[in-house]
């Protein structure tokens, strides 16, 4: 049984377009905020480190997506080349673009050791040796791992949880597409996929165990 606590606040806005003239979109963005005290891996004394969620129940601050479906101007029934023969439809007519981006915070990162220095079946949270972890941001060293000790013995790591952000998520997809009618029930779609449209690179998070960053 759990005696833990969990509260999630968020501002959650949306903006759609329903289909006209060719286009339908929507974009949508929640700001929140994930508070617990829970925490699997630290059962002993999660529930004196009431902070931002990690893994379990990220904590996400900001969280944008934007999709659009367009169907472009060509071809039969459109704004141009409404009477272009079939081959000149089959081949301009009838594609459409439809794209969705997602733009995220870094979750926040909590910081251990490599050994149980509390002898309790658990491992156990760094200590500060900073008033404040300074983010770096390179992938060879994500934060200042100066700022991270050993606790002593026996003793609790003070290190707590959200000092440092992980990396964010910046992704866009695009797609081509048209389909093509052969006969009352038969069609043929074609389709053109491009993932990560800006070749964006996606980081986990970094290794937190002290006193490492990789």
């Amino acid at each position: 049984t759990s005696d833990g606590q969990s509260i999630y606040h968020a501002l959650q806005a949306e903006l759609t377009k329903n289909f006209s003239h060719g286009l339908e979109g929507r974009v949508s963005y929640t700001w929140s905020k994930e508070i617990d005290d829970m925490n699997v891996f630290y059962p002993l004394h999660d529930n004196l480190n009431r902070a931002v969620g990690t893994s379990q129940a990220p904590n996400v601050p900001n969280n944008f997506i934007a999709s659009f479906v367009y169907q472009l101007p060509f071809g039969h029934g459109r704004t141009w080349l409404a009477n272009s023969s079939r081959p000149v439809d089959l081949l301009l007519g009838g594609w459409k673009v439809s794209s969705i981006t997602t733009l995220q915070s870094g979750q926040p990162l909590s910081f251990g050791i490599s050994n149980d220095n509390l002898n309790s079946g658990f491992s156990n949270r760094a200590n500060l040796a900073c008033p404040t972890i300074r983010k770096i941001g390179k992938t060879s060293e994500w934060f200042d791992t100066s700022c991270l000790t050993t606790p002593a013995l026996y003793q609790l790591g003070n290190s707590g949880v959200g000092k440092v952000l992980g990396p964010s998520y910046r992704n866009s997809d695009l797609s081509l597409s048209k389909t093509v009618t052969i006969r009352e029930q038969m069609g043929a779609s074609f389709q053109v996929d491009a993932f990560n449209l800006t070749n964006t690179p996606h980081y986990s998070n970094p290794n937190t165990t002290c006193c490492t960053a990789q």
